[in-house]
């Protein structure tokens, strides 16, 4: 039995492609396969200002956690999709029908792989509406699913769908409409949510990685202060000493000189007395 994949998000482009897809199946026979490939997100998407970690930590943020996070919170994303087209394929009466879901880099490769793992016979997925210029940069995942399939790939432009699909009451629209402003809102609050906790996050850091610096520093100048007051303190221990050094050879020498004087005037006093003595007679 023929096997068919359709790769969904949230998009309505996703949207047109499942209905594509199952105009050209047999709900009794064929195999539907509803695939929704998740974005995986990385440490360098949560790395403040392009610190290191280190210093992330100092402020708080567990860039690790934030990223184990936002995978999980795609993956229930994409699986919540992935549950959505199923039950509206099991409405339709299809009985053969498995959703698959997974992280991946990169989504157009995702696609290719499983088809292939799945030996899928058709492949069908919605075309965004790019710009040439925006395709240049962020690529275009029908193009690459296009150019690398193993199987038939079938491209949807626009919207498609049996009659059923757009045949609507006023009231139905109508709140399909708020549904979809509703949701865009909780988009919007969650992503600007996002944004100031990440603000939050950056400007903590900031602080925090400035008061460290200044601490490191005042740390710098201390230990600075410190070793010029022990240099100070150890010269003027030195030049101390050495005035109280050159004080004692001074008074030892003026005690040498002393004694040497003092002896040589007991000789010229004893030489003086001797005269004397022989002058009056005393001496022979």
């Amino acid at each position: 039995m023929p096997r068919y994949m359709v790769a969904v998000d949230d998009s309505k482009n996703a949207e047109s492609a499942f209905l594509a897809c199952v105009q050209m199946m047999n709900p009794e026979r064929d195999e539907l396969i509803v695939l929704a490939a998740a974005m995986r997100s990385h440490i360098g998407q949560y790395s403040v200002l392009g610190l290191g970690f280190e210093e992330a930590a100092l402020a708080g943020v567990d860039a690790y956690s934030l990223v184990r996070q936002a995978n999980e919170a795609t993956l229930r994303i994409s699986r919540a999709t992935v549950a959505s087209y199923l039950k509206n394929a099991r409405d339709l009466g299809f009985a053969n029908v498995v959703g698959l879901t997974g992280l991946t880099d990169h989504v157009g490769e995702f696609i290719c792989k499983v088809a292939a793992d799945r030996k899928v016979d058709f492949l069908c997925l919605g075309k965004r509406g790019m710009s040439a210029l925006k395709r240049v940069f962020i690529g275009s995942v029908s193009k690459y699913v296009l150019d690398h399939a193993e199987c038939s790939v079938i491209i949807v432009k626009g919207e498609a769908g049996p009659e059923w699909a757009h045949d609507a009451s006023v009231e139905e629209v109508r709140g399909l409409e708020e549904a979809e402003r509703a949701r865009r809102v909780a988009d919007y609050m969650a992503t600007e949510k996002a944004r100031t906790r990440m603000e939050f996050l950056s400007s903590s850091l900031n602080k925090n990685i400035s008061i460290m610096a200044e601490e490191a520093e005042r740390a710098r100048r201390v230990s600075e202060d410190k070793a010029a007051e022990a240099s100070d303190a150890a010269s003027s221990k030195a030049a101390h000493d050495a005035a109280v050094a050159a004080e004692e050879a001074e008074r030892a020498r003026r005690i040498s000189e002393g004694k040497t004087t003092s002896a040589l005037s007991q000789v010229v006093n004893d030489y003086l007395l001797e005269v004397q003595m022989t002058e009056v007679g005393l001496l022979d």
